[in-house]
């Protein structure tokens, strides 16, 4: 246990489900000793002993205070601005107004809509959401971004009457109507020299090592994603030498000779280093037993590997309220910038595919309209957390990101460009530590490719056929080109398949959850 922390005994459900009838409002709040209730609204989040809440009645309104557990900050603190975590207030009045906000670090999503009766309701699993909106309306624009990869962290969703509360944002609903502020953008830094003498993986390693202890966990119930990469080894290294064989290590293994390579070099990570590894073979997206396979209504929000990834928490966690410590965020804090890059990276700018129709493409000129100011975690880093979230809290566990903290965010901005090319700063603390020049240079990239052409050619293919021959919700709303997608399976069936192929299953995502919400 973190020196200075509480027994692990709380029982308070936190981070967030909600349906809040406004016309309530008037009664007030009170905690049932499952969930707060106002006459038939009630706020029952998630339970978790990472996480806590609070409840503060005025004269004028009523806050529910839902935060991740710190060691760093007195509780008492209770605005988003001074708690360097995840949280989440809600505030209501009498009359029947409802304010939400959140912090910098939205380590899971809040999605919120109005139902047609006026009745709020908001969850961090978009699917509970469903059956709940006033109408079935896609909104245009951020379906076209998520068929060409244009990614951007924005409040919309893929239905127009659905908000994704983003981070540090104050979100106030009035007789069924929406109202969003945003804050100033989040404070950048440029690269700046290093001093001479300075020792760089020092710096680093202390940094990441504060992180962690500021954060509240029981390391008997810790799990660590070790996939073999350079980011989560970097969270690996700095848990097990603070709790040395006590921690679960987690992992997705790979098939094949990547595989093979992927499993030497978690084996040099983990022995020694753990009480136990649990792992699961990575299966392929739309392989026949899956959730997607067998059409159960699954978020365009959430990773194509849902199904590998929930059987490794549950595996894992075995029945604990586990946390879970990953490496997202560290390519991200050792990114280059657009003036760095050789290359765009996935998003704005790419090449549209054949299959995507001519009001797709029309409708990419405002992609980039509406966004909110810059955020103070790397949009991309935001995404990541929201695909990951709903499947860690479905398996009753807590996600950790270390490496997306907010002191290691500005250190990664500081470095010089040669610190940050390669990941140098990841690989150079992993030879530091000793470990062997595979490790640490792999030969080989490991990566899902080989996975989702598996997908894309056994099943994502025929299924995309059979859209085509009986219908589906893009295509009869314009967003796919029928005569671009059948060149596309022609090719694919040929034996001419290519890498960016993969991005048909990202339409088999859209697809399924557009057909499912409306």
């Amino acid at each position: 246990m973190s020196a200075g922390t509480p027994p692990f005994a709380w029982e308070g459900p936190v981070m967030l489900t909600l349906c809040i009838n406004p016309a309530d409002l008037i009664q007030g709040w009170h905690w049932n000793g499952d969930r707060y209730v106002a006459g038939t609204s009630w706020l029952a989040p998630f339970t978790h002993p990472a996480l806590e809440h609070h409840h503060y009645t005025g004269p004028e309104r009523t806050t529910i205070v839902i935060r991740e557990r710190r060691t760093d900050i007195p509780p008492t603190v209770t605005t988003p601005e001074a708690w360097d975590g995840p949280i989440i207030m809600v505030s209501t009045t009498p009359s029947g107004r409802v304010t939400i906000q959140t912090s910098a670090s939205v380590v899971v999503p809040l999605y919120t809509t109005v139902d047609g009766t006026g009745v709020i309701h908001a969850s961090w699993d978009l699917n509970d959401l469903r059956g709940r909106t006033p109408s079935d309306r896609l909104n245009e624009v951020e379906v076209a971004r998520l068929l060409a990869l244009w990614l951007r962290y924005t409040p919309a969703t893929f239905l127009d009457d659905v908000v994704r509360l983003t981070e540090r944002a104050t979100l106030t609903i009035e007789h069924g109507r929406f109202r969003l502020l945003f804050p100033d953008d989040g404070v950048h830094y440029a690269p700046r020299e290093v001093q001479p003498g300075a020792d760089v993986i020092a710096a680093f390693d202390q940094l990441l090592s504060e992180a962690i202890e500021h954060r509240v966990y029981d390391p008997d119930a810790v799990l660590v994603e070790v996939s073999g990469g350079a980011d989560s080894a970097q969270v690996a290294l700095s848990l097990t030498a603070r709790h040395p064989g006590r921690l679960t290590a987690a992992g997705m293994l790979l098939p094949g000779l990547i595989g093979k390579q992927q499993a030497f070099r978690r084996d040099a990570l983990i022995t020694g280093r753990f009480a136990q590894d649990v792992t699961v073979a990575a299966l392929p997206p739309m392989h026949p037993e899956g959730i997607r396979a067998t059409r159960q209504t699954v978020s365009p929000y959430e990773e194509p590997y849902t199904e590998a990834t929930t059987a490794m928490l549950h595996a894992a966690a075995a029945g604990r309220q586990a946390t879970v410590w990953s490496g997202i965020g560290g390519d991200e804090m050792l990114a280059l910038s657009s003036s760095e890059r050789e290359r765009l990276p996935i998003g704005h700018g790419r090449d549209v595919n054949g299959w995507l129709s001519n009001k797709t493409v029309a409708l990419l000129e405002t992609a980039d309209e509406g966004l909110p100011p810059v955020s103070v975690v790397n949009e991309m880093t935001l995404l990541a957390f929201g695909y990951r979230a709903p499947m860690m809290l479905r398996a009753n566990c807590w996600p950790m990101h270390p490496l997306a903290d907010p002191a290691l965010i500005r250190f990664g901005e500081w470095l010089p460009v040669q610190w940050r090319r390669g990941k140098r700063l990841a690989r150079a603390r992993l030879e530091r530590a000793g470990f062997a020049p595979e490790v640490v240079h792999p030969a080989v990239s490991e990566n899902f490719a080989d996975l989702m052409r598996t997908a894309i050619t056994r099943h994502v293919t025929p299924w995309l056929r059979l859209m085509l021959a009986q219908g589906g919700v893009l295509l009869d709303c314009g967003f796919i080109d029928p005569d671009g997608l059948t060149v596309t399976l022609d090719r694919i069936e040929a034996g001419g398949y290519v890498e960016r192929d993969a991005e048909l299953f990202d339409l088999l995502m859209v697809e399924q959850a557009a057909a499912a919400f409306s």
